[in-house]
């Protein structure tokens, strides 16, 4: 009681017999005068003269150092003292001449040491205790212990007791050492002096049940994951084992801090692999359906689904469902970013689109995209439109995967000169297909094997509209982008590209945004794409030859001649007019396109010159 009362009236004018106390040999004594201190370090206006007397810090940090071993309180109260002078950044290089964070890195190791031996002793005595009670003869201790009998309750009440001070230890240690490390010099020496490991090794070798312990550790990780090094060295450590594993704690602050630490890891591809193969996607899935949780799992799976291999193990999960109805009943005008992202690399899968068009999902999904405006979403909408397109072409005698591009498509304008031989197989393919089409074009006919053909009926006008429209250059690409990819069978019965073409007055909307000047280029490309697609159809195809259409897209290979993916975007274009009569006329004998045509055949590009030389057979023939 007397010692309680001592402690409660600590004055700083009795410091020095406070230091005094440090030497004594009864480590109660030590014990109370290092509490006599801390009780002075919790008043922030002591805490500037403690620093300035340099006989205190020298016995402090003395005796921390050479008796941390020896009484795990005595290191707590020291430490704690160390804690709070760390808590002022001014303070920190002044602490580094005391070795402070030194002695609370050394702290760590001896106490994860103890914990793991402690460990395997009471798994020895558990063993005896076994053998004891079989009546066997098992007991590899030495000395006077050997044949005692085994008490496992009180052993495992003597590690719980040990083990809630070493926690306690832990605790202001790493809270000592996550402070002074605000300095990146300071960090890059604890880091090699295996503090990652270390932190690891709290998470996985302690089991602490200890919320706050657990949680500023996962803060420290989250802080040094920032930097490569330390990156490589908790995945080699297996820190992602570990935090995986505190994702089904009941703990809300640690599982937030957990997510943030493999967010960061996340951008490494080798990480994203292990995250897998722990089964993260499943466990992120449970977290969205929680508010608090929402974006940092929203962020987790963006990150997983750009990997390829990641995005099918969607489908096996319930994300995509819940992910669509997310996107449809977002309650802002438009989706989050991490949202949207997750839905654009999920329908960047076969399996994946076939999911999300389940339903009414598909129509709510394309009414919100186009009401709101939404150029993420109408991202969304584009990749599915590709993906019916792509559906069309594995069909057999239909469109080939060269419709979106010629040879190789958009995204092969920025191929290396190795891909000219691949490209170079898939002009007769694409000639066939074409004349396939342009038949069933001519006879009406309407492919009975492609199943989604009524899928992007109700929705043609809209988007037609939401282009004409649209006052934000983003909105108004991906709207042509999608119609880029529609097909006659994707359009209403009875309704032809034509129909469309003179409904909406599109030709004078091509021609406005092609004139020089008005346009990005990425919405000249997509104007490009379209008049492409609707050369399809033979009656929208003499509808541009009538128009100044065809002069106007002839002369960007001029306009644009460094830009290799508009220019095999337009070869492309002139691939599709040359098979109408009223078009190819247009360009043969209004232009001087072959020769023009001629020249690409030196383009630096090999699949823009492997079209030209498609070009020019067609031409030929």
């Amino acid at each position: 009681e007397k010692a309680k009362l001592e402690v409660a009236n600590a004055t700083m004018s009795e410091l020095d017999e406070y230091v005094e106390r440090m030497y004594d040999e009864d480590t109660a004594n030590r014990i109370h005068g290092a509490s006599m201190i801390l009780q002075l370090a919790s008043e922030a206006g002591n805490l500037e003269e403690l620093l300035e007397n340099d006989a205190m810090m020298n016995t402090l940090s003395r005796t921390v150092k050479e008796d941390y071993k020896k009484s795990v309180e005595l290191a707590t109260t020291i430490m704690k003292v160390f804690m709070s002078l760390s808590t002022f950044s001014q303070f920190h290089s002044s602490l580094h001449g005391y070795q402070v964070g030194s002695n609370a890195m050394q702290i760590v190791k001896w106490e994860l040491e103890r914990f793991t031996a402690r460990a395997r002793e009471m798994s020895l005595l558990e063993q005896i205790a076994e053998a004891q009670e079989r009546g066997e003869d098992f007991d590899p201790r030495k000395g006077k212990k050997r044949g005692e009998p085994v008490d496992l309750s009180h052993e495992r009440s003597k590690t719980k007791k040990l083990q809630r001070k070493q926690f306690k230890l832990l605790f202001v240690c790493l809270h000592v050492m996550i402070n002074l490390s605000e300095d990146e010099k300071v960090e890059r020496k604890m880091a090699k002096r295996g503090l990652v490991e270390d932190l690891t090794n709290v998470l996985g070798t302690l089991q602490s049940s200890n919320a706050d312990l657990l949680i500023l550790t996962a803060t420290f990780l989250k802080k040094l994951s920032i930097t490569r090094e330390n990156k490589d060295d908790m995945l080699k450590f297996g820190a992602v084992t570990h935090l995986v594993h505190y994702l089904g704690c009941s703990n809300a602050t640690l599982r937030k801090v957990v997510m943030s630490v493999l967010f960061n890891l996340s951008f490494d591809p080798a990480a994203r692999e292990q995250m897998l193969e722990l089964s993260l996607i499943p466990k992120l899935v449970e977290h969205l359906q929680d508010k608090q949780f929402r974006a940092g799992a929203l962020r987790l799976l963006y990150h997983l689904s750009v990997d390829d291999k990641c995005k099918s193990m969607f489908t096996y999960t319930d994300v995509i469902p819940y992910v669509m109805r997310m996107l449809i009943e977002f309650p802002s005008n438009h989706v989050a970013k991490e949202l949207a992202a997750l839905a654009i690399n999920l329908s960047l899968t076969q399996r994946n689109c076939l999911l999300m068009v389940q339903g009414n999902n598909f129509r709510a999904l394309v009414d919100r995209a186009v009401k709101r405006k939404d150029p993420l979403l109408l991202k969304v909408v584009r990749n599915l439109a590709r993906w019916t397109l792509s559906m069309q072409e594995e069909l057999p005698d239909r469109l080939p995967s060269a419709t979106r591009g010629g040879a190789g498509g958009a995204e092969g304008a920025e191929c290396e000169e190795g891909a000219e031989g691949k490209a170079a197989e898939a002009p007769s393919a694409t000639e066939m297909a074409r004349q396939e089409l342009a038949e069933a074009n001519r006879k009406g006919v309407r492919d009975p094997g492609y199943k989604h053909r009524r899928l992007w009926e109700n929705h043609v006008q809209e988007l037609v509209r939401l282009m004409r429209s649209a006052e934000s250059p983003a909105v108004m690409v991906e709207a042509m982008g999608t119609l880029a990819c529609l097909t006659p069978s994707d359009l209403p019965k009875g309704t032809s590209f034509a129909d469309v073409l003179l409904e909406h007055d599109l030709v004078e909307f091509l021609h406005k945004h092609l004139l020089p000047g008005f346009s990005e280029d990425d919405v000249l490309l997509e104007v490009v794409l379209l008049i492409g697609q609707f050369s399809l159809c033979a009656a929208a195809a003499r509808l541009l030859a009538n128009s100044p259409l065809i002069k106007l897209v002839y002369d960007l290979l001029h306009e644009k001649h460094d830009d290799a993916e508009i220019v095999l975007q337009v070869l492309f274009t002139f691939h599709r007019l040359l098979r109408h009569a009223d078009t190819g006329h247009s360009l043969l004998y209004e232009t001087q396109m072959a020769k023009d045509v001629c020249d690409l055949l030196e383009h630096r590009n090999g699949v823009v010159r492997v079209m030209a030389d498609t070009v020019l057979d067609q031409i030929v023939d």
